[in-house]
């Protein structure tokens, strides 16, 4: 199996970058394969190799993980002795590059998102486009703290005077917390849209990927805030 890339290399890659260049190697051979016989094909090719057995545990781990991520299946006929192949989802692996890629996209854990996120900014950042998923994430926030507050601006303005911590009490402010506290939820909003937001909103920034998920998360965190803060608003006034 001339294919294989060098052992040294392959051993001290990232498991979903050695997945990408198996996939290449899947790809062009039968439809069917064994991993067994994959690890055979290693021992044959690479027989005095010093680390043929730690490549072999790295042709296993690869394996695994393509099997998690729905990249290959359990072959429907003779699966049953262990045959596997590309799955849909495999077959539209091209490059090396696609794999790493679609390894980034799955670092954004949905189970954290608003609900809100999730629709509109979580199928942007899938694509790859991560600025443009965060400034959408914090758009929705915008439009979050407008609905709720009810109040005719926009921006870090809108933010400074929903959560007014000085003075008039804004309309999202919990009369409830110290001085310090308002203040601070009120900074943490203008600043997440003064910075965040205009920042992709107004330039292509090159952003990595876990910095994009990083954000996005921090985005679902303030429109939960959005939400305690409605639902507050909702609740009867005590009577004294």
């Amino acid at each position: 199996m001339t294919q294989f890339i060098d052992p040294d290399l392959a051993i001290k890659m990232p498991v979903e970058e050695f997945a990408g260049h198996l996939i290449q190697m899947l790809k062009s051979g039968p439809k069917r394969f064994h991993p067994h016989n994959i690890c055979c094909e290693v021992d044959r090719v690479y027989a005095q190799h010093p680390q043929k057995d730690e490549f072999k545990e790295a042709v296993m781990e690869a394996f695994g993980w393509m099997y998690s991520e729905g990249l290959i299946i359990i072959a429907p006929t003779d699966g049953i002795n262990g045959w596997m192949q590309l799955s849909r989802r495999g077959k539209l692996v091209n490059s090396v590059s696609d794999i790493t890629k679609f390894a980034q996209r799955e670092i954004l854990p949905k189970n954290f998102l608003h609900p809100v996120i999730a629709q509109e900014a979580a199928p942007i950042f899938r694509t790859g486009k991560y600025d443009s998923a965060v400034y959408e994430a914090f758009k929705q926030v915008e439009i979050a703290v407008k609905d709720a507050s009810g109040l005719p601006l926009i921006g870090a303005d809108l933010m400074k005077q929903a959560f007014t911590s000085k003075g008039t009490t804004g309309p999202l402010t919990d009369p409830s917390a110290d001085g310090s506290e308002k203040e601070g939820i009120m900074f943490v909003f203008a600043g997440a849209i003064q910075l965040f937001r205009n920042a992709t909103g107004h330039n292509n920034v090159l952003m990595e990927p876990r910095q994009a998920a990083a954000l996005i998360i921090h985005a679902s965190t303030l429109m939960y805030l959005v939400d305690e803060r409605k639902e507050a608003l909702k609740a009867p006034m005590a009577v004294p």
